[in-house]
């Protein structure tokens, strides 16, 4: 497979990986594998690849690759497989040489970003022809179907994709790690998979913890999970509820603008994980985007994604990147 930046060949070598899935449906019709998703390729160290991604392992530079825009394309003997907006994601300075990480988003995000978002604010004045054009194409990159994209009036619940995307395999995703599936065919907090998987596990070795190490025991249930206090809890530095009582939800953000307005050393870092449909990476955007901080205050803000759910620390190299990008935070003046 070869990358092409900006239509530029870049290096690749052995360890270059370019995660690509091809279904039965993208190896008869090419077109779809170009359309959606994102495809992510690691890269050698090179000389080459030092000038395609303009210097960007030297301190800060990363920044200034990605504020440009940047095509990328992965071919496979003449046929593009895919093909996007390119972004830098990671350098890793290691022996023998390094690398860099990029990732290409395809054609999903931009249309989200334009056509779509411009459906939605359209709402009930768009005709039916056109509201159905926007199914098909939201049909084409999430892959439900386009009757059920209509049925919720093109704004389909999250926990509706989790439980309908895999339907004809009578099986659900889980919103907190959309790799986890099991079997179902409507899905529901109590069995996510991405839950349920992870609460014996967690629970185990949290009470572990509190008996062998810390010498707290008692002899009581642990609720892992309790639905009559959340409604209850108090956030009191987050959203009030605007109707019928309730707690609202936790909001940091007002916060930590103004801890970064007022204290010029606070610095913010937040991960996030790729499969984390309930905390996506674009949430955080969304919200680090519409923070009230001046533009210089803005790069005390740094962002990173891993391989992984909403715990991406327990795949044992998205938490050792995670160390080694919160050691360069800490280490580093902001």
């Amino acid at each position: 497979m070869e990358l092409y930046i900006d239509n530029r060949r870049a290096d690749t070598d052995s360890g270059t990986g370019v995660a690509v899935s091809l279904s039965g449906g993208v190896v008869t019709d090419p077109g779809r594998g170009r359309a959606g998703y994102t495809r992510t390729v690691r890269l050698p160290m090179t000389a080459k690849n030092d000038a395609i991604l303009g210097y960007a392992g030297e301190i800060h530079s990363r920044e200034g690759f990605n504020a440009a825009r940047h095509t990328g394309r992965i071919e496979h003997e003449g046929a593009v497989l895919f093909e996007g907006q390119l972004y830098l994601n990671r350098v890793e300075h290691s022996p023998p040489g390094g690398f860099y990480e990029v990732y290409i988003i395809g054609a999903a995000k931009e249309w989200a970003e334009g056509e779509y978002l411009l459906a939605l604010w359209k709402g009930n004045t768009l005709s039916g022809e056109a509201r159905r054009a926007v199914a098909e194409k939201h049909a084409s990159f999430s892959g439900l179907k386009v009757d059920d994209i209509l049925q919720h009036d093109l704004r389909v619940p999250l926990e509706y994709f989790a439980g309908n995307l895999l339907r004809d395999e009578r099986q659900i995703l889980g919103v907190y790690d959309a790799r986890c599936a099991a079997s179902g065919t409507a899905h529901s907090f109590e069995e996510d998979p991405s839950l349920f998987r992870a609460q014996m596990p967690a629970v185990s070795a949290l009470l572990g913890m509190f008996t062998d190490e810390l010498d707290f025991v008692k002899d009581e249930a642990y609720v892992f999970t309790n639905s009559k206090l959340h409604p209850n809890w108090d956030f009191s530095t987050g959203i009030p509820a605007t109707t019928g009582g309730g707690c609202g939800f936790a909001g940091a953000v007002g916060d930590f603008a103004k801890s970064l307005r007022r204290n010029g050393a606070v610095k913010v870092f937040v991960a996030s994980g790729r499969y984390d449909l309930m905390c996506n990476r674009d949430s955080s955007d969304f919200s680090i985007n519409h923070m009230d901080v001046p533009e210089d205050v803005r790069k005390k803000i740094k962002l990173e994604s891993y391989e992984g759910g909403h715990m991406f620390y327990t795949n044992p190299e998205a938490r050792r990147l995670f160390r080694r990008d919160l050691e360069k935070f800490y280490r580093f003046p902001g």
